[in-house]
């Protein structure tokens, strides 16, 4: 009897353990992260195991610094922002009160980026963010429009000054265009070439007056009408070409603004090349298709092969800030002419079709399809924006 009891009593003391038995949550790890080299605002991808399906239940930290999950994949995969004071590091994870530090450490990017006030576009949503624009700057103005959204191509024009930190709505261009040149000739802006997204691809040129706020038709571009075409402004001269329609174009055109003529150039003798993914420096251009970027020097109408882009299949917008060149877009790389080499500095985020321009010591470069998006995603399965950065060079 008494070994009856005690059996008893053994079997309810292992059922009182078994149901008290506290699982252990799974271990959190870090396999990996995607880029090693951060920028502030910019995002950075976290792999691992054991994550929270939930983006909140998942605190990530850089060097002790707090950040934002922006997306969750399965409990595998985070995409974190990048916090604004991030410093040199390894990243923190705590899952449930399980707590994992990467193996690695990541470095910093030098280089600034504030955000400035948004294009303050006007239409409704989802016309209210814009990729494929033109951005130019006229002394310490800039200019950021046209573009498309939804499916439309848009004629807007939007003065920045930088002192105020305000937008100003200017005269829209008579024609909506999408992925339009522009470029700047003695205090006026060109503007031409593009997609009507309706009416077919241009070859039509305006003038912009900002003393006057007015738009005047010039001579046709004469290559066949395209989009994506690259065009800069030196000296009294500008120059236009490449593009693309249902071809690739590499004709090479110069501009003289005071008599409205054109006149054919040396072809580009490298491959396609965006419209933008270029900069004037030290009067010579530079125009990079993906990684090939070539010199064109304008006194004798020659092309030189330069070192490559050190990011492949990558679209970018060129910018000089004081006489030094980067191109933004797929990230931020500084060129240097002397040595012919690049440099990768900080960018706020990974972005295509945005809109750039310079003001003396700085460079701002908005709009464009990326991360995080204006809200809403669009037809073209990406996210178009509206925000505008200001980036300060170290």
């Amino acid at each position: 009897m008494k070994t009856k009891k005690v059996f008893i009593i053994i079997a309810l003391i292992m059922v009182f353990i078994g149901c008290n038995k506290v699982e252990k949550a799974p271990l959190v790890t870090i396999t990996s992260f995607d880029p090693q080299k951060l920028s502030p605002y910019n995002y950075i991808t976290i792999y691992g195991s054991h994550f929270d399906t939930s983006a909140l239940k998942n605190l990530v930290s850089f060097n002790g610094v707090p950040s934002t999950v922006f997306f969750v994949e399965g409990d595998s995969i985070l995409t974190v922002i990048v916090p604004q004071n991030v410093t040199p590091g390894k990243i923190s994870i705590t899952v449930n009160g399980n707590n994992v530090t990467s193996a690695n450490s990541y470095t910093v990017l030098p280089g600034g980026w504030i955000r400035k006030a948004d294009v303050p576009f006007v239409d409704a949503p989802p016309n209210d963010a814009r990729v494929d624009g033109i951005g130019f700057a006229i002394g310490n103005t800039g200019y950021i429009g046209l573009g498309t959204a939804n499916g439309k191509a848009f004629s807007d024009l939007n003065a920045y000054d930088p002192t105020t930190n305000k937008w100003t709505k200017k005269s829209s261009l008579p024609i909506g265009l999408q992925s339009a040149f522009s470029m700047v000739i003695n205090g006026k802006a060109y503007v031409g070439t593009g997609d009507t997204r309706g009416q077919g691809y241009s070859n039509k040129v305006f003038e912009y007056d900002p003393t006057i706020d007015q738009w005047n038709a010039k001579s046709d571009f004469p290559g066949l009408a395209r989009r994506e075409a690259s065009a800069y402004g030196l000296g009294n001269l500008g120059y236009v070409g490449l593009g693309k329609d249902y071809n690739i174009y590499n004709d090479w055109w110069q501009y003289n603004s005071v008599s409205d003529l054109w006149t054919r150039k040396k072809d580009f003798p490298g491959t396609f090349s965006y419209g933008g993914s270029g900069f004037v420096l030290n009067n010579k251009i530079y125009i990079c298709s993906y990684a090939e970027c070539w010199q064109y020097d304008p006194s004798n109408d020659t092309w030189t092969k330069k070192n490559n882009l050190p990011m492949q299949n990558s679209i970018f917008k060129g910018v000089t800030i004081n006489n030094t060149a980067f191109l933004m877009g797929s990230g931020n790389w500084q060129y240097d002419d002397l040595t012919d080499t690049w440099t990768q500095k900080a960018f706020f985020t990974a972005r295509i079709g945005g809109a750039i321009f310079s003001i003396g010591n700085k460079a701002y470069y908005g709009t464009g399809s990326g991360f995080p998006g204006n809200g809403l995603a669009h037809a073209y399965n990406t996210y178009f924006n509206r925000d505008f950065w200001e980036y300060t060079p170290q």
